[in-house]
């Protein structure tokens, strides 16, 4: 059961059946700036998707589904609305036109059939239908298949939790999930880690979030780039609406082939008792949302308090027996303010791909902790100390 709840989106949907033979997969290796294999055969596909994903604006997503036998398959188009279906067409009136004629060519030549319906003609799909939510002011699209799939294998696996033991040696921590440091692009100020304090794990190795995603993607897929760039900036500009200054600010990354879930943790802790900052981004929509898991907030008087960090064992068995408060977001991106270092917490993963940009123990600007206690859908552990309670804001 999909619980986006949505407006009526208009969909084509490019069914395409091969005779005699299931149609081959395209080598994307071999056409600049892709590097996949999860799209159907032919250039003039290719020159489809380059032209679409040009038009985040019109366009939320491309879906290729293929059927069991191979022979069928569905190249589906899904727009905002019927206005942006002709916007788009419009805007792109030439090359549209130039693209479908050669798919079209294309297919004919090797006798494949090729059929053209939208959702105004009522065609109904034999393959399962994925709703969206709507857009928001941070984020606006939605990361293709084959991309998603190159993210994957290209990006989170230089995010593994690893830590210095001395002597250029080191040692992967047993922890799931991917994380990256949060490069400064505003005025948010870092506070420098205590030097004296096990508690901020300031011997984590980490590389910056952008930093990689140059690295592996300006020349590979500048698509992935130029967005992963934007929203990261987007998302601090965001953030420096609220927040003055933080502890420590990092990027994690959410997606079942890391594991079922992030473990059971708390972080960061300080002298004094400080809210977390952390803004959720939804990449893809192909599964249910992730769900976060809250667990009643420590005692202050907690003699092992500043031990939960580092021993994760040690905090499992204090909440064991817990059943733990869940929430899931609706929206594309939403905020989550609460004390992560007196309030375990968890999230199960999905097979969606999610951003987390995590700011720790973050001072607010004026005005601005009343204004997110105001726009909250959620509250919890209103019976708590104010420090404790945990506000949830979806964009």
């Amino acid at each position: 059961m999909n619980i986006y709840k949505t407006k009526k989106r208009y969909i084509v949907y490019n069914s395409i059946v091969s005779t005699p033979i299931p149609p081959k997969l395209i080598d994307w290796k071999k056409l600049e700036g892709v590097n996949s294999n999860h799209v159907p055969i032919s250039k003039s596909i290719y020159e489809l998707y380059k032209l679409l994903l040009s038009a985040p604006n019109e366009v939320i997503n491309i879906e290729q589904h293929l059927s069991l036998d191979g022979f069928k398959s569905e190249l589906r188009v899904i727009f905002w609305d019927e206005d942006s279906y002709y916007r788009f067409s419009k805007n792109n009136s030439e090359k549209y036109k130039e693209v479908t004629k050669n798919i079209i060519t294309d297919f004919t030549e090797k006798k494949i059939v090729f059929s053209r319906f939208t959702s105004a003609d009522n065609y109904v799909s034999e393959f399962s239908e994925h709703t969206y939510p709507e857009a928001t002011p941070l984020i606006n699209w939605t990361l293709i298949d084959y991309l998603k799939q190159w993210v994957l294998d290209s990006i989170i696996g230089f995010g593994r939790y690893y830590a210095d033991i001395g002597h250029g040696n080191i040692n992967k921590i047993d922890i799931r999930g991917s994380r990256f440091i949060k490069e400064r692009t505003s005025n948010i100020i870092r506070r420098p880690p205590d030097r004296n304090s096990r508690n901020t794990f300031p011997e984590l190795l980490s590389y910056h979030f952008e930093q990689v995603i140059e690295s592996t993607s300006i020349k590979k897929q500048p698509y992935v780039y130029n967005k992963f760039i934007s929203l990261s900036r987007d998302v601090e500009t965001f953030a420096e609406k609220y927040i003055s200054s933080c502890d420590n600010a990092v990027v994690l990354v959410g997606h079942n082939s890391l594991g079922s879930g992030i473990n059971t943790h708390t972080h960061r802790i300080t002298d004094r008792k400080k809210f977390t900052f952390t803004i959720a981004i939804q990449l893809t929509f192909s599964d249910e949302p992730v769900t976060y898991k809250f667990f009643q907030p420590l005692d202050d008087n907690d003699k092992n308090i500043s031990l939960y960090y580092a021993d994760v064992d040690l905090l499992e068995s204090k909440i064991e027996g817990q059943v733990p408060t869940t929430l899931r977001s609706l929206s594309r991106s939403s905020v989550l303010v609460f004390n992560a270092a007196y309030t375990p917490h968890s999230v199960d993963y999905s097979n969606d791909l999610y951003l987390f940009f995590v700011y720790d123990n973050v001072e607010f600007n004026p005005a601005m902790f009343e204004h997110i206690q105001q726009h909250s859908q959620h509250k919890l552990f209103t019976d708590n100390d104010q420090s404790n309670h945990l506000f949830f804001w979806e964009l």
